[in-house]
């Protein structure tokens, strides 16, 4: 909920840093932040009231279609976007991979002593919401910002699929 206040201060702020007059509508940003986070929650939560025995069955099955999808689109976008990717280079990827490491670290070391509230925590701050990113890429209008949400999110997703195989192995060593 602070991304609507701090996304187009941010903007402000680093826009003339860029030579860039670029502004964002606090609405604009509420209204990612419903539509991506707010309403699939509040949905969520009306459905699993009345089908909460269903619930469990029925959220792996939608967690693996959605896992597809995403997968599939990413697949789509990768395809589409490589030229512009293999232009940001290796340096700013490795940059933002390193974010993304420290805001694992950071979810990890806040997520408390259960060790997959933990692991969500810690990939939550590791990929933190896109849609705002995207906002932010609109308003600056050029190709090239959009390819580094891309180039982010992709970093992110190693990062985090890392960690998480990392976990899972660490979940492993333990129960043996």
């Amino acid at each position: 909920m602070l991304a609507v206040v701090i996304v187009p201060a941010w903007l402000a702020i680093l826009g003339p840093l860029f030579g860039r007059e670029v502004a964002v509508e606090p609405r604009a940003v509420a209204l990612v932040v419903a539509k991506g986070v707010l309403a699939p929650l509040l949905v969520g939560m009306l459905l699993r009231w009345p089908l909460a025995k269903v619930a469990d069955r029925l959220s792996q099955g939608m967690l693996a279609v959605g896992g597809a999808a995403l997968s599939l689109s990413a697949v789509g976008i990768l395809a589409l976007q490589w030229r512009g990717l293999a232009a940001v280079g290796w340096v700013p990827f490795l940059i933002l991979a390193a974010m993304a490491i420290g805001a694992l670290a950071i979810g990890h070391a806040l997520g408390g002593p259960d060790p997959e509230e933990r692991s969500a925590l810690a990939v939550a701050c590791a990929t933190r919401h896109v849609g705002i990113a995207l906002v932010i890429a609109s308003s600056v209008g050029r190709p090239g910002v959009a390819v580094l949400v891309l180039a982010n999110v992709l970093a992110a997703a190693i990062v985090s699929i890392l960690y998480l195989k990392w976990r899972a192995r660490g979940q492993l060593a333990a129960s043996a």
